[in-house]
């Protein structure tokens, strides 16, 4: 559950003093490694924007609009991209033009094809988990939650609703994202 949990805290993080609702569920389009690897290559970008957040004050209320919900669903680059052309037009803006400058018509594309990856790469990960982790994370009942602190509550309901996205992410964007993944990280610093 660790590792899980930081990757999705890392894209959370990633995003939030980065980028990114436009979908429930990542919206299926076709993903081509050509798609992946412009994306990947936007992230060095989309990371200083992040920084233009952080110094804007703009981060906490970003970081708020990303955290998956059962409501919102495991869309964090549409999700965090809707927020800032509603909250931030300035990055908004400065995004729409890095994403171009990496071969995509539009920012939704670029998000789209963002939380297809994100799935993908968080179904790789998931399959490193322990099957007691996995299985402690979905059976968690509502009477339980209710009584958890609101912060541990909050992250348990964000793992469950990561873990019902993967669930559902096509094997061949895993087998496109996955050998792609060690330029992922490289982007971004891990």
């Amino acid at each position: 559950m660790d590792v899980m949990m930081r990757y999705v805290m890392m894209f959370v993080m990633l995003v939030a003093i980065g980028t990114g609702g436009w979908g429930h569920t990542a919206r299926a389009q076709d993903l081509n490694t050509d798609m992946v690897e412009r994306f990947i290559e936007s992230l060095p970008g989309i990371i200083a924007l992040g920084q233009n957040l952080q110094e804007s004050g703009q981060a906490a209320g970003f970081q708020d609009a990303l955290r998956p919900t059962p409501e919102s669903g495991f869309t964090p680059y549409s999700r965090g991209a809707a927020w800032l052309e509603n909250n931030s037009p300035e990055n908004f803006n400065a995004m729409m033009e890095l994403v171009e400058s990496n071969g995509f018509s539009d920012v939704q594309s670029w998000a789209r094809t963002g939380d297809q990856v994100m799935a993908a790469f968080m179904a790789t990960e998931i399959e490193t988990m322990s099957p007691e982790s996995r299985r402690m994370a979905e059976q968690v009942s509502p009477e339980m939650l209710a009584q958890m602190p609101h912060g541990v509550r909050e992250q348990i309901e964000g793992m469950r609703v990561v873990l019902d996205a993967v669930k559902q992410v096509p094997q061949a964007h895993i087998d496109i994202v996955r050998p792609l993944i060690p330029l992922l990280k490289e982007k971004i610093g891990n």
